[in-house]
């Protein structure tokens, strides 16, 4: 039987060249932006550290890729799931802020998501993107164990878990000197699927040991921060994760269960520490007052909501208004714990509904793709569920540590996906910088034989 000849493909040294470049530029920049963004987001700092830390990482995207200088076809493949939703988004804030805050107050733009294309434009091969993948579980790590530093040092031992008062001295007894605390515990439940990435091959190997670690230092960092609506954002993340990368029904029966064990013990642990709380909390923390409160807002302008600028000042308000008993909590809250209330109150119902179409264009995006590329798909996948159900406790898209990571995320598993499809310096294209450098010898010697390559 004659044994069919390899795929031959034309030997091109441009792409040798941006091959090579490629390898060297581009990931030290990001990497060590993304490095301050995390560790300043887990400090008791301002603000304006966070935008700075931003701004070195699109910086460090912009760099990266001009000097790699790939191909410019990329920027037509760089587009993730829901892009035009994100710039309708955008559009839509602009639109608002013309006729409700004005444009000389802040609109809020999520520019967070321009940073994720710059992140995808960067990053060109296989090796980069797993050299990626490491360094952001190195600065989650060290953002962790600044967080229980903080927590240790900081905490007051009187203070119970979830007591909660006014002007935030007991939750600050609980969580110790932590600097927004649920914004961290969204990136520590962002970095299950980062560590998620790492399983492949045998149980014992190095990177599912090192998956194993980053797991339990993010689950640590969100039971420090006293969060309980990420706990439960973790369990539809991980049943999706499950269903689009394993395709043995046994292997998923078994993590469900295992995720069921896991929920229980949660419900059974909060049921224990329920009695600790404040009395004057609902069922949500003290939430629900501040939804209905938010609706109140919304009701009076459904279309543009109160716009960014002036939202909180008629949320408290309302708050007054309609709870006249805890009108000492209207100068504390400023926003209604929750993504959707919180886009309809600044912008308005169309900007909830660009929100909501644009977290399930990612979830399509990934189960469309779930053959082709498992490791994208479920990463994408179970980042779109977790961000779904995190929502409904916190408004994390409004904070910019937590909106930048959820695109940074998302651009590395779409990155992923791109890598798997034949990108130039993809895998399939090629597989390291020594098959490079021994195709340019060949090249050199016999320019006959070295005319071609095989295709891995």
């Amino acid at each position: 039987m004659q044994i069919p000849s390899p795929q031959i493909e034309p030997y091109d040294p441009e792409d040798a060249r941006l091959c090579r470049a490629a390898k060297y530029s581009g990931v030290l920049p990001i990497t060590l932006a993304i490095l301050a963004g995390i560790a300043v987001a887990s400090l008791p700092f301002r603000h304006a550290l966070i935008h700075i830390a931003c701004a070195l990482l699109l910086s460090g995207c912009v760099a990266g890729f001009f000097w790699s200088r790939p191909r410019w076809t990329i920027i037509r493949r760089a587009w993730f799931p829901g892009l035009w939703m994100v710039a309708g988004f955008i559009a839509w804030q602009i639109t608002v802020a013309a006729f409700t805050d004005g444009f000389n107050r802040y609109i809020g733009l999520r520019y967070h998501g321009l940073m994720a294309i710059g992140l995808l434009l960067a990053i060109t091969s296989m090796r980069q993107w797993r050299a990626l993948r490491l360094a952001l579980a190195l600065s989650l790590l060290l953002a962790t164990i600044l967080m229980a530093i903080q927590f240790i040092v900081g905490v007051n031992r009187d203070g119970g878990m979830f007591r909660i008062d006014p002007e935030g001295l007991r939750f600050r007894s609980a969580v110790g000197w932590q600097y927004r605390p649920w914004v961290m515990s969204y990136i520590a439940g962002l970095s299950v699927l980062w560590a998620l990435s790492f399983f492949r091959g045998p149980l014992n190997s190095r990177d599912n040991l090192y998956a194993v670690l980053m797991i339990g230092v993010s689950l640590l960092a969100v039971v420090m921060s006293s969060t309980r609506g990420i706990f439960l954002a973790l369990v539809p993340m991980l049943l999706v994760w499950v269903f689009l990368r394993m395709p043995s029904w046994n292997k998923r029966l078994a993590v469900i269960l295992g995720v069921a064990i896991m929920t229980g013990g949660l419900g059974w642990g909060v049921h224990q520490v329920r009695p600790l709380s404040a009395e004057a909390l609902s069922t949500v923390s003290g939430r629900t007052f501040l939804w209905q409160a938010t609706w109140d807002v919304v009701r009076e302008q459904p279309l543009t909501g109160a716009g960014r600028g002036q939202f909180g000042e008629e949320m408290r308000e309302a708050i007054v208004e309609r709870f006249p008993e805890r009108s000492q909590w209207a100068q504390r809250f400023g926003h209604p714990h929750q993504d959707y209330l919180a886009v309809a109150g600044y912008y308005g119902m169309p900007a909830v509904v660009l929100h909501v179409m644009f977290l399930l264009l990612v979830f399509f995006w990934a189960w469309r793709r779930r053959h082709e590329s498992p490791v994208a798909a479920s990463g994408a996948g179970g980042l779109a569920a977790f961000a779904l159900v995190a929502g409904l406790t916190e408004n994390y898209f409004d904070h910019s540590a937590s909106s930048y990571m959820f695109y940074a995320t998302l651009a590395f598993f779409v990155l992923r996906h791109r890598l798997d499809q034949n990108m130039p310096c993809g895998i399939a294209a090629y597989s390291g910088a020594n098959e490079l450098q021994d195709q340019e010898l060949a090249n050199a010697k016999s320019p006959k034989e070295g005319s071609s390559r095989v295709a891995s």
